[in-house]
């Protein structure tokens, strides 16, 4: 990961925050131990990079305009299986869509 990379997209963007997954990343880069964690964009990856982890999982959506998550509902924990994520994600889809530009969950 290219972390200067990263900061000058962000400041380019006029943007003072990075994502948690992002920032989590850069913690990692510098040897701060972080839950293990992925990203998903779409419905047809979820249950192939869902074998990877172990449940319950938690579904959090990724967006720059999103710093807090759980005050706008963008969180979701203790998923029993892929079906409960892939409800959570399209429940946070339809609600968080149009207040926020979703990278991923």
């Amino acid at each position: 990961m290219d972390i200067a990379a990263v900061i000058k997209s962000a400041r380019d963007a006029s943007r003072t925050t990075l994502d948690e997954f992002t920032g989590k990343q850069i913690l990692a880069t510098y040897g701060v131990r972080i839950p293990k964690g992925l990203v998903v964009s779409n419905d047809s990856e979820l249950e192939a990079k869902l074998a990877d982890l172990t449940p319950p999982y938690a579904v959090k959506a990724v967006s720059a305009d999103i710093i807090h998550k759980s005050d706008v509902g963008a969180v979701t924990i203790g998923l029993k299986d892929a079906q409960a994520v892939g409800e959570a994600i399209a429940d946070m889809r339809a609600r968080l869509s149009q207040s926020a530009d979703i990278e991923g969950f």
